[in-house]
C-alpha cells in the first residue's frame, strides 16, 4: 500500500480530488439556502478570508527559511563571531 500511494502523481492526484470535493461542498452551501443571515454571511468571509490567509503564508514559508538559513543566519553567526 505504501508504494501505491508514495507514487507522486498518484498523491497528487488524490490532493487534487480532495480538494475539488471540499470546494464542490463549501460552494454547494449556496444552491442550499435563497438567503443568508447577516451572522452567517460574515462567518462565510471570515472562513474565507483565513483560507486565504493560511494559503499566502504557506506559500510564503519556503522563501522565509532559505532566507533564514541562508542569508540570516550566517550574516548574524559572523557578526557575533567577530564581536568576540
Amino acid at each position: 500500500m505504501e508504494a501505491l500511494f508514495g507514487h507522486p502523481i498518484l498523491q497528487s492526484l488524490l490532493a487534487g480530488i480532495l480538494s475539488w470535493i471540499s470546494v464542490s461542498l463549501g460552494a454547494s452551501a449556496i444552491f442550499l439556502r435563497r438567503e443568508f443571515s447577516r451572522l452567517a454571511m460574515d462567518c462565510m468571509l471570515g472562513a474565507a478570508g483565513g483560507m486565504m490567509l493560511g494559503a499566502a503564508f504557506l506559500a510564503l514559508k519556503n522563501h522565509l527559511i532559505k532566507l533564514l538559513f541562508y542569508i540570516i543566519l550566517p550574516s548574524t553567526i559572523c557578526m557575533i563571531s567577530s564581536a568576540f
